[in-house]
């Protein structure tokens, strides 16, 4: 979590639920298109999880929902639609995806228009082992 703006520096701090998180922000699309922030990584043997979490910016007046997806190397690994001014965790297994891995993370708008989809990725990390002090 960020505590003060320093610890912001090397990221975007972004609030959900008043609890701030470096994060990715994505703003889906009026159309029907995905909005995809993608990562090429080189994933070494023992990869274990992606963790992190998804949330809907403070100060979105109105939404109707977000759809969150992750993707590994163009499989859709994790879906959700978010509506609620709060994080809500996620995490996926990633042990068959040594070598190099595409990962992207996708949103698009919810169920009628895009307005206040303020969609926030908060802290992904891919694991190496059970704790956070081995990711990647």
């Amino acid at each position: 979590m960020c505590s003060s703006l320093s610890s912001c520096a090397q990221g975007l701090c972004l609030a959900v639920g008043k609890v701030s998180r470096l994060a990715l922000f994505e703003h889906p699309d009026e159309g029907d298109e995905d909005v995809i922030v993608r990562f090429n990584v080189q994933m070494p043997e023992g990869v274990k999880t992606l963790v992190g979490y998804t949330g809907i910016r403070d100060g979105a007046k109105i939404t109707d929902g977000v759809d969150f997806e992750i993707r590994i190397n163009g499989e859709s690994v994790w879906q959700r639609n978010h509506d609620l001014p709060q994080w809500e965790k996620f995490d996926v297994d990633m042990t068959k995806y040594s070598g190099t891995t595409v990962v992207e993370f996708v949103t698009r708008k919810g169920k009628d228009n895009s307005s206040y989809d303020w969609a926030c990725w908060g802290e992904p990390a891919i694991l190496l082992g059970q704790s956070s002090n081995e990711a990647l």
